[in-house]
């Protein structure tokens, strides 16, 4: 094409129509351009959420006195490892054959125990040589020691897992447990489920003696404590009975 010649109508539409599209290609670029740099200034953030997890506290004390309480972990526990000795009504180290003591003890939660719980009687052990004439009955009382004697005991609940009703030989296997007694958190007071009040009752023979002229309960205990007399007639050690109570928290 001549440069000096003048461009036909055809001509100069053809060149229209390409720089339209150019200005169009142009502007698509600066479009595109405008996307981007939007897209690298975006904003961008985090949150973050976490958790604190630990385990709880539950730790099962008891009182002979009803206001002093201690772990009492037993000889296999961690120091110092204790036994909780009971206080009997009357001498345990003087009985007489048929003759009953009783003794309470309460049960509860130390104060930085978080859970509530549950206990059992889990064994009762003796050792001595009149381990095979001792009986045993535990009731639960309203307050530590109120009716925990031979005068009122009768009116107490018997804990009828830990024991027969008419008492059972130390050294026994225990019946099935029915309703495990409750105990609130942080050595909860009283009302139940706070802690719980026990009696133990302990007789030298089988239980109970009748009040008969001739009672043979009364007989064939004594036959019994001669027997484990003369089975050891040197040995004046004192008969050790130890009653485990074992203890669960409520899950939450």
């Amino acid at each position: 094409m001549n440069a000096n010649e003048p461009l036909t109508p055809e001509a100069q539409l053809k060149q229209q129509e390409r720089s339209r599209k150019r200005k169009a290609i142009l502007a698509g670029g600066v479009v595109l351009g405008l996307g981007a740099a939007a897209t690298l200034a975006a904003w961008s953030d985090d949150v973050f959420a976490d958790g604190l997890f630990n385990t709880g506290a539950f730790e099962l004390q008891g009182s002979t006195n009803g206001t002093t309480f201690a772990d009492y972990d037993g000889p296999a526990g961690p120091d110092p490892a204790e036994t909780a000795r009971l206080s009997f009504n009357l001498d345990s180290e003087t009985m007489t054959p048929s003759q009953t003591v009783y003794a309470p003890l309460t049960i509860a939660t130390s104060l930085d125990s978080d859970h509530a719980g549950s206990f059992t009687l889990d064994s009762v052990e003796a050792a001595g040589k009149y381990a095979g004439v001792l009986t045993y009955r535990i009731f639960t009382e309203p307050t530590h020691g109120a009716n925990c004697s031979a005068a009122s005991a009768g009116n107490l609940s018997l804990v009828t897992w830990a024991g027969l009703p008419t008492g059972s030989p130390v050294n026994s296997p225990l019946p099935p447990v029915t309703l495990p007694l409750q105990v609130g958190a942080n050595q909860a007071a009283d009302p139940v489920p706070g802690r719980q009040h026990l009696c133990i009752a302990v007789t030298l023979g089988a239980v109970p003696p009748t009040a008969l002229p001739v009672d043979p309960v009364r007989i064939a205990n004594q036959l019994a404590v001669e027997v484990a007399d003369a089975a050891a007639p040197t040995d004046e050690t004192p008969t050790t009975v130890t009653w485990v109570f074992n203890g669960q928290s409520t899950d939450i």
